[in-house]
């Protein structure tokens, strides 16, 4: 008998173990997820004010100078817009290659989104089948 309390604590304490591993990765995809939403409404914004610049050219407008900074600013008609690329790095564009630009990456950040999201879902269901082992064999303890 004693073999069988420590078997079924040790198969406990892995239960629990997993619970926490699988728990504590699930938390961090729901963040990660949370952050590839904001980042696609951040492209998509961008995109639309690239798609509708024709009608702000010549106008004053509130742009941003920094974080948490914006300025008043008169909007040239320009054909070049400046691009971040990644790393902080910015590359002139023209504004058809900056909106096709911004469309690529709105769909590289959606199939990343996508595969986070199925990667969640495993997850989800893993919780759901160990916390139903757990309860059985809290159970069994009983």
């Amino acid at each position: 008998m004693p073999d069988e309390n420590n078997d079924k604590t040790a198969e406990m304490e892995s239960l629990q173990y997993l619970n926490q591993i699988y728990g504590d990765r699930y938390s961090a995809i729901t963040a990660e997820i949370r952050s590839v939403i904001d980042e696609i409404g951040d492209l998509n914004r961008s995109l639309e004010t690239l798609s509708n610049f024709d009608s702000v050219k010549g106008k004053r407008m509130l742009t941003m100078a920094g974080r948490s900074l914006f300025v008043y600013a008169i909007a040239e008609p320009e054909e070049k817009v400046l691009v971040e690329v990644g790393g902080g790095y910015l590359i002139e564009k023209s504004i058809e290659e900056g909106k096709q630009f911004l469309s690529t990456s709105i769909e590289s950040k959606n199939k990343y989104l996508n595969s986070l999201t199925v990667e969640k879902e495993k997850l989800e269901n893993a919780l759901l089948e160990i916390s139903y082992k757990l309860s059985q064999e809290q159970d069994s303890y009983v």
